[in-house]
């Protein structure tokens, strides 16, 4: 997975968790809707600034919208 594609996948999964829309993500971050749209559909790479704005809407740190997410395991059955 590519840095845009997780970016986005943790985008939309930390704006699920906190009941976010992405219109209500957007004001929350001080953001077009227009232009985290296009972000979302990779229209456009937002900049470092906008990544802050995103995280503190989100109340996670900016590296955390390039966190991949855990591959979850099945336990081991032994």
């Amino acid at each position: 997975m590519d840095a845009h594609a997780i970016l986005i996948s943790r985008i939309e999964e930390l704006a699920e968790k906190r009941g976010f829309s992405i219109n209500r993500l957007a004001d929350a971050a001080g953001i077009s809707r227009g232009y985290l749209s296009s972000v979302l559909r990779q229209k456009f790479s937002p900049s470092l600034k906008t990544l802050e704005k995103i995280a503190l809407a989100l109340e996670v740190p900016p590296f955390e919208l390039l966190r991949p997410r855990p591959v979850e395991r099945a336990p081991d059955r032994r």
